[in-house]
């Protein structure tokens, strides 16, 4: 059995989206919308990392629709679009969920 010693003590996985969970791509449609690219295999894991009862955000500069949605469907815990400023927002959720 591998020894827990020299595992980090991880607690939060705080992402953006444009360029980290897509490829970076933003689909504007007729009408405004937008749409985004998203890999299945980013999805995989993070279904992992919330199985082991660890938390999840996303704080991206963009809003989008498409980010809502997949925010929802992977169970992420935490999701701030517009946030132009991510280290402010980063920190005031560190601190209010005590991690």
């Amino acid at each position: 059995m591998a020894s827990n010693k020299n595992k980090p003590n991880i607690k939060l996985l705080a992402m953006d989206v444009d360029g980290v969970l897509t490829d970076g791509g933003i689909i504007v449609h007729h009408d405004g919308t937008e749409s985004k690219r998203f890999h299945v295999h980013d999805g995989a894991w993070i279904r992992i990392w919330r199985r082991q009862g660890l938390m999840t955000a996303i704080i991206t500069g963009r809003e989008c629709a498409a980010v809502e949605h997949r925010a929802l469907s992977l169970e992420i815990d935490y999701v701030y679009q517009k946030a132009l400023e991510k280290l402010p927002v980063l920190e005031q959720l560190i601190e209010n969920s005590g991690v």
